[in-house]
């Protein structure tokens, strides 16, 4: 017998979103069929034994497109239980739910409070965007099968009876080399800094750009960036303009697939994390953070007093404001003392954050909702 089917569903999220696919999707195929539906560059492809089925990028006012086509997919490949992974799909896992799938809705963020933030959305409009999002999910949530939130904050903003924290932890066994110790780094050796992630304004780009011209003459350094550019024409401007002075230090990367991420990763000697202090981000699951600890970097990190624990057993960070470049260069400098004098050379990073007891809770909700035959 067949085990039973998954289907995981984004009209935002691209197929190898870090979450959706190197986290979830390869942990629920250990005992499911799972097929993952999102934005691709292709119609159909095979990953690692998962079926991918590709959406094309449309502009935010043609998206009801792809809420059709997933709806009409949904329908046709038969998947007992649903994964949805965008608020923008809220009403079409409704009509699922009448169909008789079962639906789990994974939130990413505070979605409420995010919404106040979306650039592509007229200011005027957020407000009352915020709010009919807080009654359509407010309406909705008891008709659906289940919530996972990435972090605490995320779920304890949704009633449910049945709901999970499945936390953005890193799976270790993608992340090579030794666990004993941090990136080492010798004096006069070039210190390779990297950024992976969203290029959005809220991540800090142009802050992270700014400090970098501001670190001493006599420390050489290389800033690897990894990331969609941004859409937004002014912003996108603005970083030009601040990289302009540095282009020698900076290599763009653009969009990389997780293993390559984690490859680029292995080069480096400190990761950023300069989240900005008036972003909901603080409040969420600081997956890159978790993943330079894995990959075992030092940290440069927003300090924020949510993410404050998170490194207090990580000697080889440093928390600054990361509003000020003038902060974020003084990390910087601040770490590679640490790496050049054996910060962490004793810390076992396998035991910090580790994406196997995150997985246990997923599929164990997941069992309740759709058992495997022993």
């Amino acid at each position: 017998m067949l085990p039973p089917k998954v289907m995981i569903i984004s009209s935002v999220h691209f197929w190898d979103d870090p979450r959706i696919f190197y986290r979830e999707a390869l942990s629920l195929a250990k005992r499911y069929r799972v097929e993952v539906h999102a934005l691709a560059p292709f119609k159909e492809e095979w990953h690692q034994g998962i079926k991918v089925v590709g959406l094309p990028c449309r502009k935010p006012w043609a998206r009801p497109l792809q809420w059709l086509a997933l709806g009409r997919r949904a329908l046709s490949c038969r998947a007992q239980l649903i994964s949805f992974h965008d608020p923008e799909l809220i009403i079409l896992a409704l009509f699922l739910r009448l169909c008789g799938r079962k639906v789990i809705y994974d939130v990413h963020e505070l979605v409420a409070e995010d919404i106040l933030t979306k650039q592509w959305l007229p200011a005027f409009l957020r407000p009352a965007a915020r709010w009919l999002y807080r009654l359509v999910a407010g309406a909705a949530m008891p008709m659906l099968s289940a919530v996972i939130g990435a972090s605490r904050p995320i779920s304890a903003a949704y009633r449910h009876k049945r709901k999970a924290v499945v936390r953005n932890y890193p799976p270790l066994e993608l992340f090579s080399g030794p666990r004993d110790s941090v990136s080492p780094y010798a004096k006069g050796e070039t210190l390779r800094l990297i950024y992976s992630g969203s290029l959005q304004p809220a991540r800090g780009i142009a802050e992270m750009l700014e400090a970098c011209r501001q670190l001493p003459e006599s420390l050489p350094y290389h800033l690897d960036i990894v990331g969609q550019w941004p859409q937004d024409n002014a912003y996108a401007a603005r970083l030009e303009r601040a990289m302009e002075p540095i282009a020698d230090h900076v290599t763009l990367h653009g969009w990389m697939q997780f293993p390559d991420v984690v490859r680029l990763m292995s080069t480096a000697h400190i990761g950023l994390v300069c989240t900005q202090p008036n972003a909901i981000d603080a409040l969420g699951s600081p997956l890159k953070l978790y993943e330079y600890m894995a990959a075992g970097l030092g940290i440069v990190v927003s300090d924020f007093a949510e993410w404050r624990p998170l490194t207090v057993p990580y000697v080889a960070a440093a928390r600054v404001d990361s509003s000020s470049p003038a902060g974020i260069a003084g990390g910087i400098v601040a770490v590679s003392d640490l790496l050049r004098n054996g910060a962490g050379s004793g810390i076992d990073r396998s035991r910090l954050y580790s994406w196997s007891g995150e997985e246990q809770t997923l599929l164990e909700l997941y069992a309740q909702l759709l058992p495997v035959a022993a």
